[in-house]
């Protein structure tokens, strides 16, 4: 949690201060470190949209989504620039990553999607009738990553959130983290669609603090002697 001044009431306490952001910029200099700042969306934003209900995606049944900002609204867009903008300028790096993953849910499906037809309704407007819902998820990375590149920096986003669109590809400036083998293209496809690749493959890097898979992480010796960047390696068989 990073102080904002563009929209202080979605950070909880504790927080960073920008000043306190600025000496680990600092100390990670340095260290000839590169902090790559990461604001996950459009999903994943529980504490950003908690004193928003009004930006969160709505169901057919009415039924608020509290971790998924609603793409199609220019309100919710404005919010996830201001967000953006403000934070990008107390980072150096030439980087700033969106995570851009499970929207809804890890494996979601066409009817998924079919629980909020605003996201087709969106999409059609805007790109004919053979659009789909998940062709605004998409439409909103490029959005992001155009005021990325207007900034001088590269877009990254994670590999499992890029298929399912009819209409809508992402940019091929975009980098992407490949980490997984069940949702995502596989490393020499995204190659082929013009992508840099990240190799952050689940093992020996899936490293995790908390929640429901705490503990399911590498140790930090595994980091430096199992992993080899020519070698992708997913979860699933």
């Amino acid at each position: 949690r990073v102080e904002s001044k563009t929209h202080p009431e979605v950070v909880t306490k504790p927080a960073l201060s920008q000043d306190d952001v600025r000496a680990l910029v600092a100390l990670a200099k340095q260290r000839h470190v590169t902090i790559v700042p990461e604001i996950d969306m459009p999903g994943h934003m529980t504490a950003a949209l908690a004193k928003h209900p009004e930006l969160q995606l709505t169901n057919s049944a009415g039924q608020k989504q509290k971790d998924k900002l609603d793409v199609t609204l220019p309100a919710a867009r404005k919010f996830a620039a201001d967000l953006v903008g403000e934070y990008m300028k107390l980072f150096p790096a030439p980087w700033w990553h969106m995570g851009a993953d499970e929207y809804l849910g890890a494996f979601s499906t066409d009817a998924d999607y079919q629980q909020y037809p605003q996201l087709a309704a969106y999409a059609q407007q805007k790109y004919g009738p053979n659009a789909n819902g998940k062709d605004a998820v998409l439409d909103f990375v490029n959005a992001i990553d155009q005021q990325v590149k207007a900034s001088g920096k590269r877009l990254r986003i994670w590999a499992d959130g890029m298929k399912g669109g009819a209409a809508v590809t992402i940019d091929p400036n975009v980098v992407v983290e490949w980490w997984e083998n069940r949702s995502s293209y596989n490393p020499d496809e995204l190659i082929a669609q013009g992508h840099d690749v990240l190799n952050v493959s689940w093992w020996p890097l899936y490293y995790v603090t908390g929640g429901p898979f705490k503990g399911l992480r590498s140790t930090e010796a595994d980091f430096y002697e199992q992993w080899d960047p020519w070698h992708f390696e997913g979860p699933y068989t």
